[in-house]
């Protein structure tokens, strides 16, 4: 028997593995595109709201959210602002609920049934800050459909410094310490 547990960890996390793997977004254009079917969701009973949690280092402005199921598309309302930190959701102009709000706009289609075999597909559009944050992961939990932002790890973000610079601040050096001249004010740099 214990000549098998390695080989029944190993099966085990990577069951883990592909499981998670169905559950990422995927940057495709300036989007980030995530995809499902009706069956997924109403197996882990999802049917409330559409969150997104903002864990990235910056607020987000005007995030949108578009829903495509088979050649039909219905945008939900734009969440003006999401701090660094926040969680929100995306309200619906039916209703708020993915259960209300889609066999609202899309019949049958939208109709949240084990027997509804559509796909349905979420597309976020960040905005200014497409290059800046990523959707890490997508979660499925307490009956909503939960986004992560993160940081984009691949964007360097501006330091405080060239920040300044861009702005046209000087640089100037004092007592053999460098300074930002900014408007009137010397912001020491490290």
């Amino acid at each position: 028997m214990k000549r098998y547990i390695p080989t029944i960890m190993f099966v085990f996390s990577m069951s883990l593995f592909c499981y998670a793997q169905d559950n990422k977004a995927k940057k495709i254009g300036d989007n980030w595109v995530y995809e499902t079917s009706f069956q997924e969701l109403m197996k882990k009973k999802i049917t409330e709201e559409i969150q997104i949690q903002n864990n990235a280092t910056i607020n987000l402005n005007h995030v949108t959210l578009t829903v495509r199921i088979n050649d039909k598309e219905h945008k939900m309302q734009t969440i003006p602002r999401i701090k660094s930190g926040s969680k929100e959701e995306f309200d619906g102009y039916e209703d708020d609920e993915m259960h209300d709000e889609f066999p609202h706009y899309f019949g049958s289609d939208g109709k949240f049934s084990k027997k509804n075999k559509n796909k349905i597909i979420f597309i976020v559009d960040f905005k200014e800050h497409r290059e800046d944050v990523i959707i890490s992961d997508v979660y499925m939990t307490d009956e909503n459909l939960l986004f992560i932002v993160e940081d984009n790890p691949h964007k360097k973000i501006k330091s405080e410094e060239e920040s300044l610079k861009e702005a046209g601040a000087n640089v100037i050096i004092l007592e053999g310490r460098k300074y930002l001249l900014f408007e009137g004010q010397a912001y020491p740099v490290n």
